[in-house]
C-alpha cells in the first residue's frame, strides 16, 4: 500500500509538472466557464498573475467581438473538441490573436464537471513552413480584386519585396531573386540577418539593430534605413530597406521592400568625395572666394573671405553682400547684379580683373582686386568671385609713384642737361627722356628730342666709330665713362659739353644716363689764358708777378 501510495504521489507530481511547464496556455474551467486553475504559460500569455485569473469568467479576457462569438458556441458534447480563433486582451491592453481548443470533461456517470482549454498565440509558429502555409491559406481565402492588383504589383515591382513572419522569410517576388542572385527556395530558407556580410566586424551590432527595427515595426512604427548586404553570390550591395506592418487573418506580418541603391550610393560617395575635394581646395585658397545666386544671396564664403572681411560664414550665407560693400557702391552693385542676370552677359564680366573696394565688419575700407567666373547648375546661373586684398601692393605702388614723382622733380630741376639714351641694338643712341635743362641746352623741345638720336643729331662733326667703341668698352668694364665733346644746337651753334655716361635700367630697358654740362665758357677761357700766356712768353717786355710778400709767382 505504501509503495502504491508513493507511486500515486509521484504520478500526481509528474502530471502537475507537465501541466505547469507546457508551452501552450492551459486553463481548467468549471461548468460555468470560470477559471479554477491555469499554468505558467497562461500567466505569460496576457501578463496576469494566477491570482488575477482564478475565479474570473473566461470571456472576461475576450474582446467584444470574441465575446459574441464565444456566447454563440453550442454546448460541448462528450469527447467533442471545439476550436476557433479569438482575440484576448493582455494586462497592458494589447489585443492578442489566439487559436483556442476546448474539451468538455465528464465523470464516469457522464456528468459534465469541467472544461479544459488549450490556447496558443497565433503568431508563434514553430517553423517557417507553418507560417508560410498560414499566409498562403489566408491570402487565397481573402484574395479580393484589390489584393489581386497588389499581387500583380508584388510580382512586377523592380524592388525586392519580402513577406516575413517574425524574422522568417515566407514569400518574395521575382525582383528579390534577381537582386539577391538566388532562387526563391534558396532565399526563403534564409533570413535578412543571413544577408549581412560575415566579414563585418560589427555584425552583432547590425543584427541587434535589425531586431530593434523588427520590434518597432510590429508595434506599428514603419522603419526606413540603409544597410550593406551580401547577395547569394557573395557580391556586396548597398540597399535601402522599408519595413511595414500588416495583418492577415489577424496574424501580424512584416513587409520588407529592399531597393538596390549601389549605383546611387557609389555615385553619391564619389560626389561626396568630389565635393570634399572641392571644399578642401576652396578652404585652402589664399584668395577670398564668394558665390552668389541670381537673387544676390551668398551661398559660398570661404575662410579667406572670413579673414579678409572679418565676417563669419554663417552670418553671410543666405544674405546679400551689402555688409562687405562700402555704402557708396551698394546701389551700383545691386543694379549691376540685376543687369547681368537679366541680360545674360556673363562673358563680359568674366573677361576683366576689377579693382574695387571692400568693407570689413569694423567699418574699415580697403582695396581689392576681383575676377569673376560663372557656374550653371540645373539651368540656374551662379556668380563666383575671386578676391585678393591688394592693400600692400597699393601702398607699394603709392610709394613708388611718390618716389617717381620726387625723381621726376629732381630730374627736371637738375641744372645739367640729362638725356636717357637707349643702349639696345639698332636703337642705340635714341633719346628716351630728357629734362628741362636738356631742352634749354640743345634748343630743341622735349617732343623733338624724343624723335632724335644723340649720336647722329646732337654731336658736332663726324662720328668717330673708334672713339665710340672705346667709350662703350670702358662703359662695359666700369659702368661709367667721362669725356668732353662738341655738341650742336638747333640754331647750328656749337658748344662744348662735359659728358658723364652711366648704365641704368629704365622701364625694363638697358639704357644710359648721360649728364651733359655746358663747359663752353670754361674751355674758351682756358684757350684765352693759353694765348695770353704764350703772348707773355714771346713779349720783349719784362714781366714779373709777386704775391703780397714780394715773393715771385711768375
Amino acid at each position: 500500500m505504501k509503495k502504491e501510495k508513493q507511486f500515486n504521489v509521484s504520478a500526481e507530481y509528474l502530471q502537475r509538472s507537465v501541466f505547469e511547464n507546457a508551452p501552450d496556455s492551459i486553463e481548467i474551467l468549471d461548468i460555468n466557464r470560470k477559471i479554477i486553475d491555469c499554468n505558467k504559460a497562461r500567466e505569460q500569455l496576457t501578463g496576469h498573475a494566477r491570482s488575477e485569473l482564478i475565479g474570473k469568467h473566461i470571456s472576461d479576457f475576450f474582446t467584444t467581438e470574441s465575446k459574441k462569438k464565444f456566447t454563440a458556441l453550442p454546448a460541448l458534447e462528450k469527447s467533442e473538441i471545439a476550436e476557433g480563433e479569438f482575440e484576448i486582451i493582455s494586462k497592458e491592453k494589447r489585443i492578442i490573436p489566439i487559436w483556442r481548443k476546448t474539451k468538455a470533461l465528464f465523470d464516469k456517470e457522464n456528468r459534465l464537471f469541467g472544461i479544459i482549454s488549450y490556447t496558443r498565440e497565433i503568431r508563434n509558429f514553430n517553423t517557417r513552413i507553418q507560417a508560410e502555409q498560414f499566409y498562403r491559406k489566408m491570402t487565397e481565402a481573402q484574395l479580393t480584386d484589390k489584393q489581386k492588383k497588389y499581387e500583380t504589383l508584388f510580382e512586377k515591382s523592380n524592388d525586392a519585396i519580402f513577406i516575413l513572419a517574425e524574422d522568417m522569410f515566407i514569400d518574395c517576388n521575382r525582383a528579390a531573386e534577381r537582386i539577391f542572385a538566388g532562387s526563391k527556395e534558396q532565399i526563403l530558407h534564409a533570413s535578412l540577418v543571413d544577408f549581412v556580410p560575415v566579414y563585418k566586424k560589427n555584425k552583432a551590432a547590425v543584427v541587434k539593430m535589425l531586431e530593434e527595427k523588427f520590434a518597432q515595426t510590429f508595434e506599428g512604427n514603419p522603419q526606413r534605413f540603409e544597410l550593406e548586404l551580401c547577395r547569394m553570390d557573395k557580391k556586396q550591395i548597398h540597399t535601402e530597406i522599408s519595413l511595414s506592418f500588416f495583418t492577415l487573418g489577424k496574424q501580424p506580418f512584416l513587409q520588407a521592400i529592399i531597393r538596390d541603391i549601389s549605383e546611387q550610393y557609389h555615385y553619391e560617395k564619389t560626389l561626396h568625395k568630389s565635393q570634399s575635394l572641392f571644399k578642401g581646395v576652396i578652404n585652402a585658397s589664399q584668395n577670398a572666394i564668394i558665390g552668389i545666386n541670381q537673387n544676390g544671396l551668398c551661398f559660398l564664403f570661404n575662410p579667406a573671405a572670413e579673414k579678409m572681411f572679418l565676417q563669419k560664414e554663417k552670418d553671410m550665407l543666405g544674405r546679400t553682400l551689402k555688409s562687405i560693400i562700402p555704402a557708396k557702391y551698394k546701389t551700383g552693385h545691386h543694379n549691376g547684379i540685376r543687369r547681368i542676370f537679366k541680360t545674360g552677359d556673363f562673358d563680359r564680366l568674366s573677361q576683366k580683373i576689377y579693382q574695387v573696394e571692400g568693407q570689413r565688419s569694423d567699418g574699415s575700407v580697403f582695396p581689392l582686386e576681383f575676377s569673376f567666373s560663372f557656374v550653371s547648375v540645373n539651368e540656374e546661373m551662379f556668380i563666383i568671385g575671386f578676391g585678393q586684398d591688394i592693400t600692400d601692393r597699393v601702398l607699394r605702388e603709392g610709394k613708388l609713384i611718390e618716389s617717381e614723382k620726387k625723381f621726376r622733380q629732381l630730374f627736371q630741376d637738375m641744372p645739367d642737361a640729362i638725356f636717357i639714351i637707349s643702349y639696345d641694338g639698332s636703337s642705340r643712341g635714341r633719346i628716351l627722356d630728357v629734362n628741362l635743362a636738356a631742352e634749354r641746352q640743345s634748343g630743341y623741345s622735349r617732343d623733338e628730342l624724343l624723335q632724335m638720336n644723340v649720336l647722329s643729331d646732337l654731336c658736332a662733326g663726324e662720328i668717330n666709330s673708334e672713339i665710340i667703341a672705346k667709350r662703350e668698352e670702358q662703359l662695359e668694364k666700369t659702368g661709367k665713362v667721362q669725356f668732353t665733346e662738341r655738341k650742336i644746337r638747333k640754331d647750328g651753334t656749337e658748344y662744348w659739353s662735359d659728358v658723364i655716361l652711366t648704365k641704368i635700367s629704365y622701364n625694363g630697358e638697358n639704357t644710359i644716363l648721360a649728364i651733359n654740362r655746358d663747359v663752353t665758357e670754361k674751355i674758351e677761357a682756358e684757350e684765352k689764358i693759353l694765348k695770353l700766356s704764350s703772348a707773355f712768353e714771346q713779349s720783349p717786355v719784362f714781366f714779373m708777378i709777386t704775391d703780397s710778400q714780394g715773393k715771385i709767382e711768375y
